[in-house]
C-alpha cells in the first residue's frame, strides 16, 4: 500500500464502534474519582490540615520539582484551590497513567496475541493506519474526559474551585499526562513487538 494512511478514517469509525461502550464505563469510572476529589478536599482546607499540606506541597523539594514553585508565601493563603490543585493532580495523573498502561496494553498485545491485528492488516488499509486510528482515538477518549472533569469540577460549585478557566487547565494537564503515557507505552510495545519479529 503506497498510502501509509490509507482508510484511516474507517478504521477509526470501526474502532469507535467497537470501542464505545468500553470508552464510555472509562469516562465515567475516570470522572467519578477525579470530580469526587472536589467536595472532600473542603475538609482539608481547614487551617491545621491547609497547613500541613503547605509544608508538605509548597514547601517540599520533591513536590516543587514536580510542579514547580507556587507564588502562595503563607499557609494562611493555602486554600481549597490550591490544595486541590496541587494534590489532586498529582493522584489524577497517576490514575490515569495506570489505566491508560491497561488500555493500551490491551489494544497492542492482547489484540496481537488474538490475531485481531492481522485481520485488520488483511483488509485494504495503509501501513500506518491502524496506528493512527488508535492514536485518534485515544486523543479523542482524553478530549471528552478533561472537558467533562471540568465541567462536573465547575458544576459542584465548591468555593475556590468555582473558576472555569482554572477547572479546565486542570483537566487538560491531567489528560494530556495520560495521552502522553499512553502514546509512549504504545509505540514502544509496536517497537518492541517489531524487534522480536526482526529476530524472528
Amino acid at each position: 500500500m503506497k498510502q501509509p494512511l490509507y482508510n484511516t478514517g474507517v478504521l477509526f469509525k470501526t474502532l469507535i464502534k467497537r470501542d464505545w461502550l468500553k470508552l464510555v464505563f472509562w469516562i465515567l469510572g475516570l470522572l467519578a474519582f477525579a470530580a469526587s476529589g472536589a467536595g472532600k478536599m473542603e475538609v482539608a482546607s481547614n487551617p491545621t490540615t491547609a497547613s500541613t499540606l503547605y509544608t508538605m506541597f509548597v514547601k517540599n523539594p520533591a513536590m516543587v520539582g514536580l510542579f514547580g514553585p507556587t507564588p502562595i508565601n503563607n499557609p494562611t493563603n493555602y486554600s481549597l484551590g490550591p490544595i486541590f490543585g496541587q494534590t489532586m493532580t498529582l493522584i489524577t495523573g497517576l490514575t490515569f497513567a495506570i489505566i491508560s498502561i491497561i488500555y493500551v496494553v490491551n489494544r497492542s498485545r492482547k489484540e496481537e496475541g488474538d490475531g485481531i491485528t492481522e485481520l485488520f492488516r488483511s483488509y485494504s488499509i495503509g501501513k500506518l493506519a491502524n496506528t493512527t486510528a488508535l492514536v485518534m482515538e485515544l486523543l479523542l477518549l482524553h478530549l471528552i474526559m478533561a472537558v467533562l472533569l471540568a465541567l462536573s469540577i465547575e458544576a459542584q460549585n465548591v468555593a475556590g474551585l468555582n473558576h472555569l478557566e482554572s477547572n479546565f487547565l486542570f483537566a487538560f494537564t491531567t489528560s494530556a499526562q495520560g495521552f502522553l503515557g499512553e502514546c509512549l507505552l504504545y509505540f514502544s510495545v509496536k517497537f518492541s513487538l517489531k524487534q522480536v519479529q526482526l529476530k524472528g
